[in-house]
């Protein structure tokens, strides 16, 4: 579980996914299995990580950010969109509805966090975002939350990246 937008920043978010990472690769992860599986050991040297919307993106930033999750493969069906895309954020002007959800979503930041939302709870506030270009101050400034930034991280730090595979609709009447 990670907490969602916009009572927290994107930056905290990537921050409980790595601490899930380190979790999952230590030994109370191990010794927690063989509390309930005595004979059960974790294979845990290529770890596929998949997710949609949300948790698309999160499982394409683990790969790039986390080379201690030894990430193999990432499966991402229609995963949100990096804030420093521009196509992403266009800035229609004007549009005094969509600017007053973007300040209400912030006006949460700090609130109790949810760690769940059933869709489509905050379209409103994600179409709002799209359409005043305001995604990147509702992530926050951190670069790793970046296609460019996490991309140099993964370069970086391992050289190649995993196996990727994006599933986006056609007909996707958010993002399209």
């Amino acid at each position: 579980m990670y907490r969602l937008l916009p009572e927290v920043t994107g930056a905290a978010i990537i921050d409980d996914i790595s601490s899930f990472w380190a979790w999952l690769h230590s030994d109370n992860f191990t010794s927690s299995i063989h509390t309930v599986f005595p004979n059960l050991t974790p294979e845990l040297t290529s770890v596929v990580a998949a997710g949609e919307s949300a948790g698309g993106y999160l499982s394409l930033q683990s790969a790039f950010l986390f080379p201690h999750a030894r990430i193999a493969a990432v499966i991402a069906t229609y995963p949100a969109q990096y804030p420093d895309i521009s196509a992403y954020n266009p800035r229609a002007g004007g549009d005094v509805a969509a600017e007053a959800a973007v300040d209400e979503g912030l006006e949460r930041l700090g609130k109790p966090p949810r760690v769940s939302s059933p869709w489509p709870e905050c379209r409103g506030l994600i179409e709002a975002m799209c359409r005043t270009g305001r995604h990147r101050e509702m992530m926050g400034g951190d670069q790793r939350l970046t296609a460019r930034g996490a991309l140099a991280v993964a370069q970086e730090v391992m050289g190649r990246l995993p196996g990727i595979w994006i599933v986006q609709g056609e007909e996707d009447d958010l993002v399209s």
